[in-house]
């Protein structure tokens, strides 16, 4: 009877130690899975638990402006001063948007460096604005379109720098960072 003892306590030293080892791997894993800040390891894909059982599909559209529209944001882009001062090496592109049924239509995209509207670039910022300024657009009121469309939502962001290196990418125009919307 002792020996069948022993032998359940020793087997369940060996399950126990077996799972403490796991435990052990596993926190050490998860741990190092969250250190976003450390470049040298990158982060693993993320999972949201908490995700509804069903989600909706949303739809990706597109839907070009009008040519009317196409030109009059030329003219005012091209007339603009900031546009002019913006680095050939650093453009920034500017992609408008409306609502339709509840999802978000894209439509055309331009470009923005030197004064220039380039064709194919990869923008250091890249903002995104609802059509329904379009309207509104002049050749001096650019940068107060922006404003005015950040301030009532309609304004989106988007760099993959921090504030710190887009002023000093674009130190050349820190009397407009307005204008940037950041």
């Amino acid at each position: 009877m002792n020996s069948v003892i022993n032998k359940i306590i020793f087997a369940l030293v060996i399950i126990t130690l077996t799972f403490c080892t796991t435990i052990y791997f596993l926190k050490d894993n998860f741990s190092n899975n969250e250190n976003l800040d450390n470049p040298s390891n990158p982060p693993k894909a993320k999972v949201n638990l908490n995700l509804p059982k069903s989600l909706p599909i949303s739809k990706i559209t597109y839907e070009p402006l009008t040519n009317e529209q196409k030109e009059k944001i030329m003219r005012v882009i091209l007339s603009n001063e900031m546009v002019k001062k913006i680095p050939e090496k650093s453009p920034i592109s500017l992609q408008f948007f409306h609502f339709n049924y509840g999802y978000r239509t894209w439509q055309d995209i331009f470009i923005m460096a030197d004064g220039k509207l380039l064709e194919n670039a990869n923008p250091v910022i890249s903002l995104s604005l609802s059509s329904k300024y379009i309207s509104e657009f002049k050749e001096n009121n650019f940068c107060e379109i922006i404003q005015k469309a950040k301030e009532n939502g309609d304004l989106g962001f988007d760099s993959e720098y921090s504030e710190v290196k887009l002023l000093w990418k674009y130190k050349g125009l820190i009397k407009y960072k307005d204008c940037f919307g950041i």
